[in-house]
């Protein structure tokens, strides 16, 4: 039997002939009313703060559903607006995957051609609980768009992007904002390290 899922409510259902009613027209979700359905290979259930966005094979984005926005900060529109038409399918999965806690990706920048995509980490000491938890900070980065999206263990704060973009001024390259995210994220390593020798 068929598992689907909405790509906007994340409403699991069963269809046995992938087919709405007795028309040729492809399933529906009967909730939201979201025109179409992904087919699971296995049962699936996802996790409660997943979202999902929807691509072509160009990863260009169709639409984006509930939860995205409070993942990324960005509505699907905006979405749209600022990730680059030719942004490479692993970028993208880049920028989607959640924070998955005793499995936090290695940090890196990549190039893709016309921008760099990456994955940075920042350690946060919990003195009172005895713990570290990891913030997440993925990274765009073309010749005029910088976007981020900040990622945390549920329950936890996420990084806050913000200062360095404060910090820049509006004559500077856009790569400055990257420098000065970077100088930040060094400054927090630096507290760790404080945390951790007291």
């Amino acid at each position: 039997m068929p598992y689907f899922i909405c790509p906007n409510c994340r409403e699991r259902s069963i269809d046995h002939d992938r087919q709405e009613g007795l028309t040729r027209q492809a399933v529906a979700c009967h909730r939201c009313g979201f025109g179409f359905l992904f087919e699971l290979l296995d049962d699936h259930y996802p996790a409660p703060n997943t979202g999902f966005i929807v691509c072509d094979q160009q990863s260009r984005i169709l639409a984006s559903g509930r939860g995205v926005f409070e993942l990324t900060g960005y509505r699907e529109d905006e979405l749209k607006a600022v990730l680059p038409a030719e942004l490479h399918p692993t970028a993208l999965d880049i920028l989607k995957a959640p924070l998955v806690h005793d499995d936090e990706p290695r940090p890196r920048l990549e190039s893709h051609g016309t921008y760099i995509v990456g994955v940075l980490l920042v350690p946060v000491v919990v003195p009172d609980e005895d713990r570290v938890f990891y913030q997440e900070v993925d990274v765009l980065l073309t010749s005029d768009v910088f976007v981020t999206v900040s990622k945390t263990p549920s329950g936890e704060h996420p990084f806050d992007p913000r200062p360095a973009k404060d910090a820049c001024h509006p004559s500077e390259p856009i790569g400055m904002y990257l420098f000065r995210l970077l100088d930040d994220m060094a400054e927090r390593y630096l507290a760790v390290f404080d945390d951790v020798n007291d």
